[in-house]
């Protein structure tokens, strides 16, 4: 049995085996494989360095030190070919991509006996985590696997002798070799950058080059739509990427040298929308600056010929959260400010009711939008300034989701009765336009049960539904008529048959990172309440849970806090803490069971 935390490991092993696939180093001028050895501190130990068979080896652990040595892709795979003999070494077509697998068991069958014959066939069953796709893309893959391997003894020392085509990765190691990068593209407007995480390796020899290549290869197919970039198709490097010393990559030294060609003709705007993405994509991944930008040997900026750095683009910093400086809750069903001094009500019309289901404030805090019940059981979407008067933007019939507002403030998402996704726009009069969005390609059917939770991410190209209690992202496009749609549906989290776990609700840390509540269904402690979800990974983190009482009704988070109010109380906890961390309650809103409002 698996569950989500298992699942998403499982993904991030396969695609260490689609990486290892490809190949070890980046030629100059050429799409880059995200490949290679990780960079380590001088004099630490290497405790997962790729296995070399080694005398008196068991048939079992010269297959399972087979399956990690596939880590490397080095000289088409030459560390895992050195566990087989020549002829299957020769014969070992290695080139269709890769899986990862986790919990592997290696059988012998009970006819055989190692100790008694020459020749064995071995059956590895595993289940695969997800598969590698171009460019270090990670997919999800939650299938069984069931392969044939035959090992044979050479002069005294088991070998692998026959085995199938593929690659296959031991998930640990690709886990400890592989790390997710962002690169970065342009929201529609060319106002904020946008994620696209991949798997790359850390040699500090290639990765610069390896992350620029990436960024020019463009985002992946099912962002394309999504995002902008402003490297055209034909955009490369001209040269390798040097160091000021000359010396390429990614070391220490100052003054990173990039020179671009095919860009053609470009704006002021335009040169600091490709420096920015340039820049965040290297410095998101601890590659150093000054960052010496140039096109035909020419740099793009005159006054900044030295270098650029990311005070040069910090408009664009993708690290900085667009929020206002007030915390909100919804209080006794009125919507309040929360400081230190206590709880206030807000002095508008959001303030006087007191059945407020859920609520929204925008960035600039200067709209909120809140799902208010009516006394015949319907929802109302209330829109206006929170301390003034309110309009009605929406009714449903029995449901609304927590309204969520879009980067600019001026449009607020929600969901109707688990179906119907609604955008209601306010103009500058403060009037309000409903806008239906279109879904079509969520292919949901009433058998996947209603939408309960829709989130915007921070730069608005990104939304996370639950769906039946499943986890779903998907992409936010805006039509050539300016109506909205959600495309590209992707699932991140899958559930333990045995024992299935519902996601109660979910918010945005980053633009890159979810934060999800999950309702147990198992036995306690077989899941973690609370997981950290990165897009584009197939790795999800248990956050601690010390002092938690599921079930959890809410979840919110910023940059730095999480949220949530479980069966007790209202509770917050600092990210990046250690495991030991502990939730504390939010002492203004003690005895309540209130739910956080964070301005974005």
């Amino acid at each position: 049995m698996r569950s989500r935390f298992f699942l998403s490991r499982v993904v991030l092993a396969l695609l260490c085996a689609a990486l290892v696939a490809s190949c070890a180093t980046i030629p100059t001028g050429s799409p880059p494989h995200a490949l290679g050895p990780v960079q380590r501190a001088a004099g630490a130990q290497d405790t997962m360095a790729v296995p070399e068979p080694a005398p008196g080896m068991s048939p079992e652990t010269l297959i399972r030190d087979f399956l990690k040595a596939a880590v490397d892709p080095a000289a088409r795979h030459g560390k895992a070919r050195e566990f087989l003999t020549e002829e299957a070494s020769r014969a070992w077509d290695d080139s269709p991509g890769g899986t990862v697998i986790d919990t592997i068991d290696v059988l012998l069958p009970e006819e055989q006996n190692e100790h008694q014959s020459d020749r064995m066939r071995f059956q590895i069953r595993a289940m695969a985590v997800g598969h590698i796709e171009p460019d270090g893309v990670v997919g999800r893959d939650d299938t069984a696997v069931d392969r044939q391997i035959e090992v044979t003894r050479v002069h005294g020392e088991w070998r692998i002798s026959a085995l199938d085509k593929g690659v296959l990765v031991d998930a640990k190691q690709f886990q400890y070799r592989y790390q997710r990068r962002n690169l970065y593209f342009l929201n529609p407007s060319g106002t904020q950058l946008v994620p696209d995480p991949r798997w790359v390796s850390g040699d500090p020899t290639s990765l610069a080059e390896q992350l620029i290549q990436l960024l020019i290869n463009g985002p992946r197919p099912v962002l394309a739509s999504a995002v902008r970039t402003q490297f055209p198709q034909h955009a490369a490097l001209r040269s390798a990427i040097t160091r000021s010393g000359g010396q390429p990559g990614n070391s220490n030294a100052h003054g990173l040298n990039i020179d671009l060609k095919g860009l053609g003709e470009l704006g002021q705007r335009e040169k600091q929308q490709l420096a920015a993405q340039v820049i965040w994509t290297l410095a998101g991944a601890g590659v150093t600056g000054p960052y010496s930008i140039s096109i035909g040997g020419m740099p793009i900026e005159e006054r900044l010929s030295a270098g650029w750095t990311t005070k040069d683009v910090e408009g664009w910093d993708p690290t900085s959260e667009a929020s206002g400086n007030t915390m909100y809750a919804v209080y006794g069903g009125t919507l309040a400010r929360v400081t230190d001094r206590g709880v206030q009500k807000v002095s508008g019309a959001l303030g006087v009711v007191n059945s407020i289901l859920a609520a929204a404030v925008n960035s600039q805090e200067s709209y909120a939008a809140a799902a208010v019940k009516g006394p015949d059981g319907s929802v109302q979407l209330m829109v206006g300034p929170p301390d003034k008067t309110v309009n009605l933007g929406a009714t449903a019939e029995r449901t609304m989701t927590r309204p969520t507002w879009t980067p600019d403030g001026l449009k607020v998402w929600t969901v109707l009765d688990g179906s119907d996704v609604i955008c209601v726009s306010v103009d500058a009069n403060g009037q309000l336009t409903r806008s239906e969005v279109d879904i079509s390609e969520l292919g949901r059917t009433p058998q996947d049960g209603p939408i309960t939770e829709l989130r915007l991410s921070h730069d608005g190209v990104r939304a996370a539904l639950v769906v039946g209690g499943r986890l779903i992202t998907m992409n936010v496009r805006q039509n050539a008529n300016g109506g909205y749609a959600l495309t590209d549906a992707q699932s991140l989290l899958t559930s333990n048959p045995e024992h299935p776990v519902q996601v109660t609700s979910v918010d945005w840390g980053a633009s890159d990172v979810l934060y999800v509540a999950q309702a147990l269904a198992g036995p306690p402690g077989l899941e973690p309440p609370v997981l950290e979800v990165p897009v584009g990974s197939p790795f999800s983190t248990p956050v601690p849970s010390r002092n938690l009482t599921p079930p959890i009704s809410s979840i919110t988070a910023s940059a730095t806090m999480i949220y949530v109010t479980d069966s007790r109380a209202v509770l917050q906890l600092r990210k990046n803490g250690g495991p030991e961390d502990f939730w504390k309650e939010i002492p203004m809103l003690h005895g309540t069971l209130s739910t956080i409002v964070l301005p974005k």
